[in-house]
């Protein structure tokens, strides 16, 4: 008995699980890109799937090659946020992975998107 009245302490006093977001897709392939080519652009689009406000507070990339075009938002339940992002392969050759991270208020990831591309010298 005092082994079930310890659980279920301890899980009355855990911290709220994090609303729920779902992604359509996580992972973006550019294909083969020339490096002397421009800038391309792709879309995401992430719900809270859940019954209460999400908030994402950053969009941290890893590389200064990649661009996210979305401000920080607070979601609530049910909501769509589409995030575009750009890949510059000025800099860039052969295969590359990037990501972008997505951060609540505290500093905790929310997901992630993926990008790869294999940049060429020419077209």
């Amino acid at each position: 008995m005092k082994k079930l009245l310890v659980i279920l302490l301890c899980v009355a006093i855990m911290p709220r699980a994090y609303a729920q977001l779902a992604f359509d897709h996580t992972k973006w392939d550019c294909g083969k890109i020339s490096m002397d080519g421009a800038r391309v652009f792709h879309t995401f689009t992430v719900i809270n799937t859940s019954n209460e406000s999400v908030r994402i507070q950053n969009f941290i990339s890893s590389c200064n090659c990649v661009q996210v075009l979305a401000q920080p938002v607070t979601l609530s339940g049910g909501e769509m946020l589409e995030v575009t992002v750009s890949f510059d392969p000025s800099r860039e050759r052969g295969e590359v992975y990037r990501y972008v991270e997505l951060l609540d208020g505290g500093g905790k990831p929310l997901g992630k998107f993926e990008i790869r591309a294999e940049v060429t010298l020419t077209t």
